[in-house]
């Protein structure tokens, strides 16, 4: 699909999303088709405004990242961003080469699952690799 020419300042799918659960980013419209369940668009690789106003508005307390592997080390800053704040966040590692809309629901749902909290080391580890 083609990106329309406007602000991406939005909530993707605010309506459908249950704020006293678990929510996953990802970073576009299909990729959160694919998840389904309380997943929120990004439209890229960083939150809007107005998705983390929503987010400390609502007290989320667990947020899935579910970048493509080529945003890792998005899905990193993203994580401690949240952690500074206290909220839990657990980063999906994907495989290789494959988005959440090409892992498809079923694939999506055990890599959920398998998502771990990165710990301080992780985090002192992948900054001295950047």
């Amino acid at each position: 699909y083609k990106n329309p020419n406007v602000s991406k300042d939005v909530v993707g799918f605010d309506y459908f999303i249950a704020w006293s659960e678990p929510i996953v980013l990802c970073e576009g419209v299909f990729d959160a088709m694919s998840i389904r369940t309380n997943a929120i668009p990004m439209f890229g690789k960083k939150p809007p405004r107005k998705l983390l106003m929503k987010i400390f508005e609502k007290k989320v307390k667990t947020i899935y990242i579910a970048l493509d592997d080529d945003a890792r080390k998005d899905a990193f800053r993203l994580s401690e961003f949240f952690s500074d704040f206290g909220i839990d966040t657990k980063v999906v590692d994907l495989p290789k080469d494959k988005d959440p809309n090409e892992t498809g629901y079923k694939g999506m749902l055990h890599m959920l699952e398998q998502a771990q909290q990165l710990s301080f080391f992780d985090l002192i580890k992948y900054k001295m690799n950047i």
